[in-house]
């Protein structure tokens, strides 16, 4: 079963990116990551390549075109139209497993369990209560199962929320998520 981290961001979000990135390698042996960007430099990504080569790691570049993709409301400051990208990891990387996580999380353990972590049936994703917006999920940080993703066609669900012209959406694609996948959500506890 092939497991992968995923982030996204841009260029003037790279400083942030690059913390997450260093925790990610530091804690988590043999990780495979993804960032989904429009404008970091190859170079910057075979620079990082060379010096995981020796520790089994590797960072990989997942050009996209936002462009290409139905983005909804934004309507905080602090997020951006790449906190979408999350809602089509599994239609971009070939995995069976994908853990999303914000560009802007530090990871202080290894996240191979986490990676392994035993879905209830029927369930496709796994995340975490938010403690800001009461009731919702935080998807900052997000288990998905490919299977389960495809099957329950959440893609396609979460498309159809952000299509709705009169729809309030409160805090991004998290609410778009929220709402589409409510029932395949299985509660993290919180640490």
């Amino acid at each position: 079963m092939k497991k992968v981290i995923a982030l996204a961001a841009n260029y003037g979000y790279l400083d942030k990116a690059e913390t997450t990135l260093k925790s990610i390698f530091k804690h988590t042996p043999k990780a495979e990551v993804y960032l989904a960007n429009m404008d970091i430099p190859q170079e910057w990504f075979a620079a990082v390549n060379e010096k995981l080569a020796p520790v089994g790691s590797k960072l990989h570049d997942l050009k996209i075109d936002l462009n290409d993709f139905e983005i909804g409301q934004v309507n905080f400051e602090h997020i951006n139209d790449y906190s979408y990208v999350r809602i089509y990891l599994p239609r971009l990387i070939e995995a069976d497993r994908i853990l999303y996580l914000d560009s802007d999380i530090i990871v202080r353990g290894d996240l191979n369990p986490f990676l392994e972590l035993e879905l209830a049936k029927g369930k496709a994703l796994a995340m975490v209560k938010d403690i800001q917006f009461m009731g919702a999920y935080n998807s900052g940080v997000m288990l998905i199962d490919y299977d389960n993703w495809q099957r329950y066609k959440l893609e396609e669900a979460c498309i159809s929320i952000i299509n709705k012209k009169d729809l309030k959406i409160n805090n991004g694609d998290q609410t778009i998520i929220n709402m589409a996948c409510q029932e395949y959500i299985q509660e993290l506890p919180f640490y």
